[in-house]
């Protein structure tokens, strides 16, 4: 996305159909965010931060992410 463009909420806007159909069949989703601006984007969006994995040979930071359903009771993160 476009300098110009972030910060105006499209991303959010984007990813709302697949929140929608993962909590309406009660699943995680299990995204890796590969900057800290993707990262903070998916902790807005209710992800929780599990880990930051470093690739090999200089390879960007990967940052792994989890979000449990919407209406789910309980706050587990399994690894």
């Amino acid at each position: 996305m476009s300098a110009a463009l972030q910060g105006q909420g499209m991303g959010s806007a984007l990813m709302q159909p697949t929140l929608e159909k993962a909590d309406s069949a009660g699943l995680p989703l299990d995204p890796e965010a590969c900057s800290p601006r993707s990262a903070a984007l998916e902790e807005r969006l209710e992800f929780d931060h599990l880990d930051v994995l470093q690739l090999p040979d200089d390879g960007p930071p990967i940052w792994r992410m989890r979000r449990r359903p919407a209406g789910a009771t309980h706050h587990t993160v399994d690894t």
